[in-house]
């Protein structure tokens, strides 16, 4: 069963993630999850194949004693959130996030957060076991979409309403024709912030762009609309809506660097001795930005779900990833893209400046955008085994895949925890010492020469 990720299950519909997978699941979950507590609360996105999940999941929960609370196609943040607010153990919702639209999955909430690595192991370990119906389940549904947005206008309404140095919008909202559509335009009109939307009707082909808001060249639409619009920037989500990208007003596209360092000062008070989240590949400036401001940075796997579970263990004040999550202490240790984006609305209004000009004054990053190729376990071996041999006088990291340092530059290279794909990122302290790391890795890699170039461009 390809389809059990190290934090989730994804798979492509119907060759690996099917009916009756999500009616095991159902069971599993049911008799796994809910022995004291009978409820569970389900979700899905806009998938075409995700109602059909999303009924065979219902049906295997009802079917062992489980009492649903059924919210039907939201955003995977309104499920976060109606976990917390409904006072539940457990969730899940039927989502392939940013994966192309003929995948689909699951991302299963538990107690103290998101299913471990160890809990989707276990899952897959037991999910063939015969289960007995047991009476007693039940289901209903509940309208999650009212209660986020009542709660987050009367959350944010007092903090818009307040004196700005001048107005920035209008701003430019992509969902990508996914969960937001429709919902992130109601939010900002409802806080009064001026906005337009592209892309802003539900369909789970995704016929626009990609689902993966950070993929290259998702976000070109989005740009040449602030730019025609003259907006104060351009916001768009993933999939299911818990990832963030933005561009400013000239139409360039923000990396997760880049928003980080606007933002740690604002929310990490001076020497607060707040604990700040990183994964592996965030800038190295990042960290500095941390340590800047007397906190102290924690650097973890690029794993959705032990980037979660490390917020709430160490009650992380704010965190980030480098695909576009950010996690916040104020909402349990989890994401939500869309108080990701209103965090960030909020900055920019109060500082009275472009978002452009804002982005000037921020130190010189020197890396190469987050190159994402097809592989496995095979290709990893083999540009690790090249690379060792071919530098040895680098220092090696293991935290997540492989981590190379020499003294002025460094690469990541790891298995993606959502796709069968590599990534790699490329940093250093100048232009040339980024160059010249490329160019090294390039000659002792010759089969990956257009991949890397192509990333070095994208700096």
């Amino acid at each position: 069963m390809d389809c059990f990720r190290t934090c989730d299950l994804r798979g492509i519909y119907p060759d690996e993630i099917d009916e009756p997978l999500f009616y095991r699941l159902g069971q599993e979950i049911a008799f796994q999850y809910l022995s004291r507590d009978k409820s569970v609360l389900i979700g899905c996105d806009w998938r075409l194949s995700s109602p059909p999940l999303r009924e065979a999941l219902l049906e295997g929960l009802v079917e062992s004693g489980a009492r649903v609370l059924d919210a039907g196609a939201v955003p995977t943040p309104l499920i976060y959130f109606g976990k917390r607010r409904l006072g539940l153990g457990t969730a899940a919702v039927v989502t392939a996030s940013h994966n192309p639209p003929e995948y689909n999955g699951l991302k299963l909430l538990l107690e103290n957060g998101p299913a471990s690595p160890e809990q989707i192991v276990q899952l897959r370990r037991n999910i063939r076991a015969a289960r007995f119906k047991r009476p007693g389940g039940s289901v209903e549904s509940v309208n999650l979409m009212e209660l986020y947005q009542s709660h987050t206008v009367a959350n944010w309404g007092r903090r818009f309403a307040e004196p700005r140095p001048r107005a920035a919008g209008p701003y430019v909202l992509d969902p990508g024709n996914g969960v937001w559509s429709g919902l992130a335009v109601q939010i900002f009109r409802a806080l009064g912030i001026r906005c337009q939307a592209i892309h802003d009707e539900p369909d789970g082909t995704f016929p626009n762009r990609s689902p993966d808001c950070a993929a290259p060249g998702s976000l070109s639409r989005l740009a040449t609309s602030v730019r025609q619009s003259h907006a104060a920037a351009g916001i768009a989500w993933d999939g299911d809506g818990d990832r963030l990208a933005i561009c400013d007003d000239t139409g360039a596209v923000l990396s997760t660097d880049r928003l980080a360092l606007l933002l740690i000062p604002e929310l990490a008070p001076k020497d607060g001795q707040d604990r700040i989240l990183l994964d592996v590949k965030m800038s190295r400036k990042v960290k500095a930005a941390v340590e800047s401001r007397g906190a102290i940075p924690l650097v973890e796997k690029s794993a959705h779900c032990l980037l979660e579970q490390t917020m709430i263990r160490e009650n992380c004040l704010f965190g980030c990833e480098y695909s576009g999550h950010l996690f916040f202490r104020e909402l349990g240790g989890s994401d939500d893209g869309m108080h990701s984006a209103l965090v960030a609305v909020d900055f920019l209004e109060r500082s009275g400046s472009l978002l452009s000009q804002l982005v000037e004054r921020l130190p010189k990053i020197f890396a190469t955008p987050d190159i994402r190729f097809p592989g496995g376990a095979r290709e990893f071996h083999e540009i690790e085994r090249r690379v060792l041999d071919g530098l040895p006088q680098a220092r090696i990291q293991r935290l997540d895949g492989l981590m190379l340092e020499l003294p002025r530059a460094w690469f990541v290279l790891r298995r993606s925890a959502s796709e069968k794909k590599l990534s790699w990122r490329f940093e250093a302290d100048t232009a040339d010492d980024l160059h010249s790391l490329v160019h090294d890795t390039m000659i002792l890699l010759p089969q990956y020469r257009d991949l890397l170039a192509t990333g070095l461009a994208g700096q």
